[in-house]
């Protein structure tokens, strides 16, 4: 498997995306997907939204596990620290993704709030950030898509 990384066609592959994590698409979306070089199967993506001076929030779709493996955290955050010079990453997670929140742990995420039954009664939405200093993923990533 060889993956590359490539800002997301927010036409093209919009649907996909939508389909696996319900996001609606805003004005500020950007995104970056990873996908095989050859067959062009999309292995996931991390898209980011709510952009401000200092941060964003980002949303992770992980359909192959092995893509950690090849750069896709060093990517996403190569992406949003250094080419897009932000210093915190939020992100919303419900609280009965407990994959979701133990990748964000142990990327290096810590909670920051809790809205209790956000999305229906007894699933909280978490809320998590990451700064940049605190992100051991940030430097190694090689921002190898095309246009940043």
């Amino acid at each position: 498997m060889v993956v590359e990384f490539v800002p997301l066609d927010l036409t093209h592959d919009w649907g996909w995306v939508h389909n696996h994590i319900g996001l609606i698409r805003t004005e500020d979306t950007r995104a970056i997907l990873a996908r095989d070089t050859d067959t062009h199967e999309r292995y996931g993506a991390v898209v980011m939204q709510n952009w401000s001076r200092t941060s964003c929030r980002a949303h992770m779709i992980i359909l192959n596990p092995m893509i950690l493996r090849r750069g896709f955290l060093e990517e996403a955050f190569a992406y949003i620290f250094t080419y897009l010079d932000r210093i915190k990453v939020f992100g919303h997670v419900r609280s009965d993704n407990f994959k979701a929140l133990k990748l964000n742990k142990h990327i290096g995420f810590t909670e920051v709030a809790r809205l209790t039954d956000a999305y229906e009664p007894f699933v909280d939405d978490v809320i998590v950030e990451l700064h940049r200093d605190d992100c051991r993923f940030w430097k190694a990533g090689r921002l190898q898509a095309n246009g940043r």
